[in-house]
C-alpha cells in the first residue's frame, strides 16, 4: 500500500525521459556530422580551386616562356636567314662579276652596247632592246650595279632565275644570252619557221608564273626556263644552247647520288604538235610550269616519244592516287619505277607539267582533275588531261655503284623541297 504524501507514477513516464535524451543526442551528432561534411566539402572546393589556379598560372607561365622562346627563335632565324641571304647575294654578285668582266672588253668597268653585241654575237636590234632595259640612267653604258640590278632586283615582271646560284651553270656567250633573254621582248616570229608555235609560246610565257611567286620556286623556275628553249628545239638553224641540258642535269642530281649514277645522254625528244597542245593549255590560265620525271621500260620509250604519256583511265587499271599518267617531282622517286635493260641502261623522261586544279588522290579512282599524294609538298602527280603534259627530253643513264645513297639523296631532296615551299605561293 502506498505511503501518504506520495504519488505513484506510471513506469512508462520513467522510461520516456532517457529516450528523449537519446533522441536529442542523436540529432546533435547528426548535425555535427553534417556540419563537418559541409566544412570538408568547402575545404575540398577551396583546395581544388587553388590547384586549378595554380595549374592555370603554371600553364600561363609556360605559354609565356614558349612565346618568348619562339620570339627569340624567330629573331635568330630571321638573322640567320638574312645573313645567309647576304652571303648568297655576295656569291651571286661574285659569279656575275666574272660574266660582266667577260663582256667588258675594254676593262673600263662599264659595258657598251657594242661590247654586249660582241659578247652575245646577236643582231643589233635585239641587243639594243636588251641594252635599253639594262641602262637605267640612260648614259649609254652599263656599270656593274646596273647590270646586277637588271638581272636580280627589278625582275618581278620577268621570268628569269632570281637565284641563279641554284643552278650552277658554266657560263658561255650563248648560255649568257638565254639568261639575259627578256620575255617582255617579243619573240622574233621571222626567226622561227613555225609562226603558230612562236605565237603560242609567247602567250604561254605571259601566263606562266615566275619562280618567286610559285609554291615551289625551283620547280617553276626550271619549267619556265626549259620552255624558253622551245623555239630552239624546233629551229636547228637558229642559235643553240646547252642550258636546257644543264637545268635537267641539275634537277636530276638534286635527288640522285652523283657518285652512283652516270648520265649517258640527255636528248630533246619533244614533238611540235604535242607542244602546241601543251602551250595552248598553259595560256588558258595563269599556271606554274614545273619540270617533272617519268621512268619507263625500254619497250615503252618509242610510243611515249611519239604520242606523249597516256592519261586515259583505260590505259591503267590501278593507281595509288587515281587512274591516269604519273610523274614524279624528284628523279630519285622516278628512278624507283625504272627498269634496267640488259646492258644496265635506264630511261627517264623529263616532262613539263601544268597541274591546273589539284586534289588529294584516291586509290584506283577516276578523277576529273590532277591528283597528288600530298597537297602541301607533293612527290607524285596523276594527270588525266593529255595536254597538261609535254615530254621534252629523254635521259639515258646507268647505275655504276652499289646504290646505297639513293634513299638518303631522295629524302634530302624531299626535305629541301619542303623547306623551300612558299605557303602562299601559286601551285
Amino acid at each position: 500500500m502506498p505511503q501518504l504524501g506520495t504519488q505513484s507514477l506510471p513506469i512508462s513516464s520513467f522510461q520516456r525521459v532517457p529516450k528523449l535524451r537519446t533522441q536529442n543526442s542523436t540529432a546533435s551528432a547528426t548535425g555535427r556530422k553534417a556540419k563537418l561534411r559541409r566544412e570538408e566539402a568547402a575545404e575540398d572546393v577551396a583546395r581544388r580551386q587553388a590547384e586549378k589556379e595554380k595549374r592555370a598560372a603554371e600553364v600561363k607561365a609556360w605559354q609565356e616562356e614558349v612565346l618568348a622562346k619562339a620570339r627569340l627563335d624567330k629573331k635568330a632565324a630571321e638573322a640567320k636567314a638574312k645573313a645567309a641571304h647576304q652571303r648568297q647575294r655576295d656569291a651571286v654578285r661574285q659569279k656575275w662579276s666574272a660574266v660582266f668582266q667577260k663582256c667588258d672588253r675594254s676593262g673600263d668597268g662599264t659595258i657598251s652596247q657594242k661590247e654586249l653585241e660582241d659578247a652575245l654575237g646577236m643582231q643589233h636590234d635585239l641587243v639594243a632592246r636588251i641594252f635599253a632595259h639594262m641602262d637605267i640612267d640612260k648614259d649609254n653604258c652599263v656599270d656593274f650595279n646596273e647590270f646586277i640590278n637588271w638581272i636580280f632586283e627589278n625582275r618581278a615582271e620577268q621570268k628569269l632565275f632570281r637565284s641563279s646560284e641554284s643552278l650552277d651553270f658554266v657560263m658561255n656567250a650563248r648560255e649568257f644570252l638565254f639568261l639575259l633573254q627578256d620575255p617582255r621582248i617579243e619573240i622574233e616570229l621571222d626567226a622561227c619557221e613555225d609562226s603558230e608555235l612562236a605565237a603560242l609560246l609567247q602567250a604561254a610565257l605571259s601566263s606562266a608564273v615566275p619562280g618567286e611567286e610559285a609554291q615551289h620556286p625551283q620547280r617553276a623556275e626550271a619549267g619556265s626556263k626549259l620552255m624558253l628553249h622551245a623555239l630552239e628545239w624546233f629551229n636547228p638553224s637558229g642559235p643553240q644552247s646547252s642550258l636546257d641540258e644543264s637545268i635537267i642535269e641539275h634537277l636530276f642530281f638534286d635527288s640522285m647520288p652523283e657518285v652512283d649514277v652516270v648520265i649517258d645522254s640527255i636528248d630533246q625528244v619533244g614533238q611540235p604538235k604535242l607542244l602546241k597542245e601543251f602551250l595552248s593549255k598553259v595560256s588558258e590560265d595563269r599556271s606554274c610550269i614545273i619540270a617533272t620525271f617519268h621512268s619507263t621500260a625500254e619497250s615503252n620509250v618509242e610510243a611515249i616519244v611519239k604520242g606523249g604519256l597516256e592519261t586515259s583511265c583505260a590505259s591503267c587499271s590501278r593507281g595509288l592516287y587515281g587512274l591516269g599518267a604519273y610523274v614524279a617531282m624528284h628523279a630519285g622517286l622516278s628512278h624507283r619505277y625504272s627498269v634496267a635493260s640488259h646492258g644496265g641502261r635506264r630511261r627517264m623522261f623529263c616532262v613539263l607539267a601544268d597541274t591546273g586544279k589539284v586534289a588529294k588522290g584516291g586509290r584506283d579512282k577516276a578523277h576529273m582533275h590532277t591528283t597528288v599524294d600530298d597537297l602541301l609538298n607533293p612527290e607524285q602527280c596523276c594527270f588525266v588531261e593529255h595536254d597538261r603534259l609535254f615530254v621534252s627530253h629523254l635521259i639515258t643513264y646507268h647505275v655504276k655503284g652499289p646504290g646505297i645513297g639513293f634513299s638518303s639523296a631522295l629524302r634530302e631532296a624531299v626535305e629541301r623541297a619542303a623547306s623551300q615551299r612558299q605557303i602562299y605561293g601559286v601551285r
